[in-house]
């Protein structure tokens, strides 16, 4: 027996759930478990430079949440970052946001990203 309310449980030969006040159930209805999130990579780099300002675009300009995957694990190994800009075993650095988020956000990273120069280099 179960208590609609609260959710205690009792004994066989109990009617009402004590704290409730209310008459007890054979069984708990089914609860429909939240979908988990789902989150989208909006930038993927090693240049820590890009990774703080595409940070404060997507944090101060349009609030938008974020997880940067694999940003404090860049120098947990041997080597850290030397010579690729992030670390081999982790690999880069990516933002992500929600999947509701990602369009904007995608909007605002290109928006502000640096313009290329003539020769190719970004």
């Amino acid at each position: 027996m179960f208590c609609p309310k609260c959710g205690d449980e009792y004994q066989q030969g109990f009617t009402r759930c004590t704290d409730c006040d209310v008459d007890l159930v054979e069984k708990l209805p089914d609860v429909e478990e939240p979908s988990p999130f789902e989150m989208v990579t909006v930038l993927e780099t090693g240049d820590q430079s890009l990774i703080v300002v595409a940070e404060s675009i997507l944090k101060g300009a349009a609030g938008i949440p974020f997880i940067a995957r694999n940003e404090r694990l860049q120098n947990l190994f041997g080597w850290g970052t030397i010579g690729t800009g992030y670390s081999v075993a982790m690999g880069p650095v990516r933002l992500q946001v929600l999947k509701e988020d990602a369009e904007t956000a995608k909007e605002l990273l290109v928006a502000h990203a640096p313009p290329e120069s003539e020769d190719g280099d970004s």
